[in-house]
């Protein structure tokens, strides 16, 4: 069975310190508050599961701060709906 603990006052603070509410992120910020590769993310990027970059010049991306803090939500609303012994079949 697994259990999810909800985000504690230092998670949300290591978020908040990390990504900014409003403003760009580099892919570098992204992946150290969500725990993909590289190749995954992009992966995700192509798929339309993740934001879309936003060109800043010629060789460089960035996402919007608000974009990035959206998927962590989404993601984390998720993860709580899958963990709800009440969802499951047969309860």
């Amino acid at each position: 069975m697994q259990v999810t603990v909800p985000p504690t006052a230092f998670v949300r603070a290591f978020v908040n310190a990390t990504i900014p509410d409003t403003g760009f992120v580099r892919l570098a910020q992204i992946l150290e508050v969500i725990p993909l590769g590289k190749t995954c993310w992009w992966e995700g990027v192509k798929s339309g599961r993740f934001p879309k970059p936003v060109k800043i010049s010629a060789r460089c991306v960035a996402w919007k701060a608000e974009d990035i803090h959206a998927l962590i939500r989404h993601i984390s609303e998720q993860g709580q709906k899958t963990s709800n012994p009440s969802d499951k079949q047969g309860v």
